[in-house]
């Protein structure tokens, strides 16, 4: 009775558990088009979060790459073939290229929208892509709040980091950077990945309870048997 009852409980646990955590990443979804893979992209001018409409000729300010910005700059950039050297900047092969704007507000953002409700892990690296950098701020978004994370130049031109949170369904959170200098040698290499695990549905929550139900029961009758 015992192993039977295990075996049904394990069956039942099995059904009620949540599908296998997803992977959403940025750079691998990319191609040109907003919404690909889960992320937007546009600029934040620290109210308010702006899509860009389009690629709209930004690949001519760094040829070879498809791009997504409103014409020019802020903007964000990946290779079609590889890493390779355009001016000062080192455009990387392996991770999304982001630029500010010339002006204040004017950032470059990689946001993600949770498609389900549950608990994600954002891992993301930044490093410096300008032969001459003059420094850029890397900062988080959520729900149009900026929480700033690092100051990149020539002397820390590296950073990484991961952690998150439960995010409701259709909920947005992201990393962008900011110039600080010159915005003319403020590229930057961008890797931002979410890991995320859905919570049960509420049948398989139903089947759960069902199941420790069926245990208490069966642990009740065992213990009246016990007892006589």
């Amino acid at each position: 009775m015992i192993r039977l009852l295990a075996a049904a409980t394990l069956a039942i646990g099995i059904a009620a558990s949540p599908a296998a955590a997803a992977t959403y990443d940025a750079f691998t979804s990319f191609n040109g088009t907003q919404g690909a893979g889960g992320f937007t992209y546009g600029s934040f001018d620290g109210t308010s979060f702006t899509a860009f409409t389009g690629a709209n000729g930004c690949a001519s300010v760094i040829p070879g790459t498809t791009c997504l910005s409103n014409g020019g700059l802020p903007g964000v950039f990946k290779s079609n073939s590889g890493a390779f050297e355009q001016g000062s900047v080192n455009v990387p092969g392996d991770a999304l290229l982001l630029h500010p704007g010339p002006n204040a507000g004017q950032t470059a953002v990689i946001l993600f929208t949770a498609p389900t409700s549950g608990s994600y892990l954002l891992t993301y690296t930044a490093t410096i892509a300008d032969d001459s950098p003059s420094g850029v701020f890397l900062f988080g978004l959520q729900d149009n709040v900026l929480v700033n994370l690092a100051q990149l130049n020539g002397g820390n031109p590296f950073f990484t980091g991961s952690g998150c949170c439960f995010l409701a369904a259709g909920q947005q959170i992201g990393i962008g950077i900011d110039y600080d200098g010159s915005y003319f040698n403020d590229s930057i290499g961008v890797n931002v990945t979410f890991v995320g695990g859905a919570v049960p549905e509420p049948a398989s929550w139903a089947l759960l309870i069902a199941g420790f139900g069926l245990t208490g029961a069966a642990m009740r009758r065992r213990r009246v048997a016990l007892t006589a």
